[in-house]
C-alpha cells in the first residue's frame, strides 16, 4: 500500500521521486483497442506515463487524462518519446474499442488498454494500483481506484509518481527533466 503523504513529504525534502513508497513495475499483459495483445515490452525504448481508471469515471479519470494530454502538448517534439497509457479497472464494461475511443478523446497519443479481469488485476498489482467495485442503487456501480500517474524510463524502470491533481506545470517539468537527462 502506498503511504502517499509521508512519502511525498520525504520526496520533497530529499528532492527524490514522487508519491510511491514502493517502486511499481511496468509489467502487464493486456489488449489494445484492436484486441491485439500488448505487454510492457511493446513500448521499450519510450518513456511510459501510466494511469489506471475507467470510462464511466465521473471526475478523477477525465481530470487525469486532460492533464496527461496537456503534458503531451507542452512537451512539444520530445513527446514523441513518451507513450501515455490508460489501463481500465473495469474490464466488464471497458472493452478494447471503448477504451481506445475514450483515450483518444483526450489525446490521439493516449492508448487505452484492457483485458480479462485476471489480466487487469495482475497489471494493477504490478503497478501498485488498487480498485474495488462500489454498488449503487438500481444495480449500477462505480469503481473506487487509485488516482496517480506513474512515469517509467525507456527500460521500464520506475521514475516518478504524480498525484492526479498535481499541476500540469509540475508534471511537465519533472517529465521533461527525466526525458532530457
Amino acid at each position: 500500500m502506498r503511504l502517499f503523504l509521508l512519502t511525498a513529504l520525504f520526496a520533497v525534502w530529499l528532492g527524490g521521486p514522487g508519491l510511491a513508497s514502493e517502486q511499481p513495475e511496468a509489467e502487464f499483459q493486456l489488449v489494445d483497442s484492436q484486441g491485439q495483445p500488448v505487454t510492457e515490452q511493446s513500448f521499450r525504448g519510450r518513456f511510459l506515463m501510466v494511469t489506471f481508471g475507467y470510462t464511466y469515471c465521473p471526475d478523477v479519470c477525465p481530470t487525469t487524462l486532460n492533464t496527461v494530454a496537456g503534458v503531451m502538448d507542452e512537451l512539444g517534439p520530445i513527446a514523441d518519446r513518451l507513450q501515455p497509457i490508460f489501463i481500465t479497472v473495469d474490464p466488464e464494461r471497458d472493452g478494447p474499442a471503448k477504451m481506445g475511443a475514450y483515450a483518444k478523446h483526450f489525446h490521439p497519443r493516449i492508448i487505452g488498454l484492457t483485458g480479462t479481469s485476471t489480466q487487469v488485476a495482475a497489471a494493477a498489482d504490478a503497478f501498485g494500483a488498487t480498485y474495488k467495485k462500489v454498488a449503487r442503487p438500481g444495480g449500477d456501480y462505480l469503481m473506487d481506484h487509485s488516482a496517480y500517474i506513474d512515469l517509467f524510463d525507456r527500460q521500464g524502470k520506475y521514475v516518478y509518481s504524480f498525484a492526479y491533481d498535481d499541476a500540469l506545470e509540475k508534471i511537465t517539468a519533472i517529465t521533461r527533466k527525466h526525458m532530457t537527462n
